[in-house]
């Protein structure tokens, strides 16, 4: 009791409900700018299309995109989408599966969100399970350190947002049970965040806005289920059903239409596909696209589309120690 009344239980409830909700986030807070406005692009939007895709927001924090179909549109009115720029553009997803490791989510919390947020919750290892998130770690308050877990469960919201709930959490050896009910708070009184682009609360849940979760290029959808395994956190945006993808491969992005600038080229009536060199799927970094291009290679194809075959990211730069 001497630990709880030490840290309180309403603001041990909610750091650990902040901390869980930024893991989903996984970015700084120059991630949450505003959704992309299709700009007005010549010859019409830009198509996209993964298939089996790692991408690398960041080097250490990869996420698997196993299918996506939606449009590329500038961010500025009257702009072009340039590849060198990731704030140039943005992805508008018609349908998209995305999975989340816990090695991802851990990384993410430890290296990118607990040191920027400065807050009492240290050394975090976050796991799922069968439809939970689980998290454990170290809450410190002066001299004092208190190991603390916590399950919560995720959900999408009537507005295509994630909602967050914790069920389950102990401190210290300690079981909190109707936490808030005991105690006639809600947590909107107590935990209302700063940023309400990163994340807002209502009631005892936490909503996370699906834009948050994707660095630049930004990306807009609506959350229409997620689904928690021992493996990933899956969660799948846009339509129910799935478009037919393109027939390239097992593993590729393809650009199709539009105006779309890299290096120092234009291509109009765009028609661009990055494959993996080897057999693995392709692991690509929207910001590093061009040291990728540069150590792969280019076969123009006879109906003057480009098809660039590239080395996955993850063998070109190592991963942080």
């Amino acid at each position: 009791m001497r630990l709880l009344r030490l840290f309180g239980t309403t603001s041990l409830a909610c750091a650990v409900g902040l901390a869980l909700v930024l893991g989903t986030i996984g970015a700084t807070g120059s991630t949450f700018a505003r959704r992309p406005s299709p700009g007005s692009a010549a010859g019409g939007p830009i198509r996209v299309a993964m298939r089996d895709v790692v991408l690398y927001p960041y080097r250490d924090a990869p996420s698997h995109v196993l299918a996506l179909s939606g449009t590329v549109a500038p961010t500025r009115a009257g702009g072009t989408v340039v590849l060198d720029d990731i704030g140039s553009y943005g992805i508008m997803i018609r349908h998209a599966e995305v999975a989340l490791s816990a090695a991802t989510m851990t990384v993410l919390m430890n290296r990118y969100i607990l040191p920027a947020s400065n807050g009492p919750i240290k050394h975090v290892e976050v796991s799922f399970g069968a439809g939970t998130i689980g998290m454990s770690g170290i809450i410190q308050k002066g001299k004092v350190r208190a190991r603390f877990k916590a399950s919560a469960v995720a959900s999408p919201t009537a507005d295509g947002d994630m909602r967050i709930r914790i069920v389950k959490m102990t401190a210290g050896g300690f079981v909190p049970k109707g936490l808030m009910d005991a105690l006639g708070l809600k947590m909107d009184k107590v935990a209302q965040p700063r940023n309400k682009q990163i994340f807002h609360v209502v009631g005892d849940d936490m909503i996370v806005p699906v834009v948050s979760m994707f660095p630049p290029p930004k990306v807009s959808g609506k959350l229409r289920s997620v689904r928690v395994t021992p493996r990933a956190m899956t969660a799948v945006i846009g339509s129910a059903g799935a478009p037919a993808l393109p027939a390239l491969g097992a593993s590729y992005i393809h650009y199709r239409g539009g105006v779309l600038k890299f290096a120092k080229l234009t291509m109009r009536d765009v028609d661009l596909t990055v494959v993996p060199k080897t057999s693995a799927p392709l692991g690509f970094s929207p910001a590093n696209y061009y040291r990728q291009m540069e150590a792969g290679f280019a076969v123009p194809q006879p109906d003057r589309g480009l098809v660039a075959h590239v080395p996955n990211y993850s063998a070109l730069v190592p991963a942080p120690k």
